[in-house]
């Protein structure tokens, strides 16, 4: 593969719509995981292993871990930049890193990602060949690769009924989605008077249409991270795990 005539990295401008913010008037968590996921594919479109391309291969990219952390929120109408690269190969992972820019260049927020490729009938992993040409960028040191440890006890918050509309062209739960159900699962009075700064995911397992997952929750004292887990009622698996770091924040 010629990679010299690609771009090693991406950016693409997002104006805050409506309908991306909390009530607060500032963009909600699983808004920016959309903008993120959004660039991630034109940029792997433009490398040439984008959906269409891996698609036609019995291939398809699925994220398995995301982490992030968000020093401010756009507001309703503000326009962004989300910049993206690939930074390499980390175990069965391709590595993708990205930060949130606001229109005066400076950094926002900013995260790395984990995917991998999958065989779309069998749901099997595969090694990701198809990038290991690329020309990688540097990484952001301060992410790595970690797996999340739950405590010995998690509470039952509620369960949520996985609907048609939150599955994607996998017919999964698309992955903003997790990131909607426990900003959800917060409240509306939580997320008046905090601010979520710190998103930490790893998807253990597939959810789909008709799915119910019980939502899990622990908070130590003070202002410790938030763990929460999911798990499906029907076979009792794991679907994901996460932890939210938080600070007081505005009110609206």
């Amino acid at each position: 593969m010629d990679t010299t005539k690609f771009k090693p990295s991406w950016s693409d401008h997002y104006t805050v719509k409506w309908n991306d913010c909390l009530a607060t008037g500032l963009a909600s968590l699983d808004a920016m995981c959309g903008f993120f996921q959004e660039s991630a594919w034109h940029h792997a479109d433009h490398l040439g292993v984008g959906f269409q391309k891996l698609k036609n291969s019995d291939q398809a990219w699925v994220l398995a871990r995301i982490t992030m952390h968000i020093d401010r929120y756009p507001q309703w109408r503000e326009t962004i930049t989300v910049k993206t690269w690939p930074t390499g190969i980390e175990k069965i992972f391709a590595r993708r890193d990205f930060l949130f820019l606001d229109s005066e260049g400076r950094t926002i927020g900013s995260g790395s990602s984990w995917w991998v490729i999958i065989n779309p009938k069998t749901r099997q992993p595969q090694t990701p060949e198809s990038v290991r040409d690329l020309n990688f960028e540097p990484r952001i040191e301060k992410y790595s690769l970690e797996r999340l440890r739950l405590p010995k006890e998690m509470k039952p918050i509620g369960t949520h009924l996985v609907e048609y509309l939150e599955t994607d062209q996998l017919h999964h739960v698309n992955n903003t989605r997790y990131a909607a159900w426990i900003q959800n699962m917060l409240g509306q009075e939580w997320n008046r008077r905090h601010v979520i700064t710190d998103y930490q995911v790893e998807f253990m397992a597939e959810a789909f249409a008709d799915d119910t997952i019980t939502l899990s929750m622990e908070q130590s004292e003070g202002n410790s991270p938030i763990i929460i887990n999911g798990i499906r009622e029907s076979d009792a698996k794991e679907i994901f795990r996460a932890k939210v770091g938080w600070i007081e924040g505005a009110i609206a």
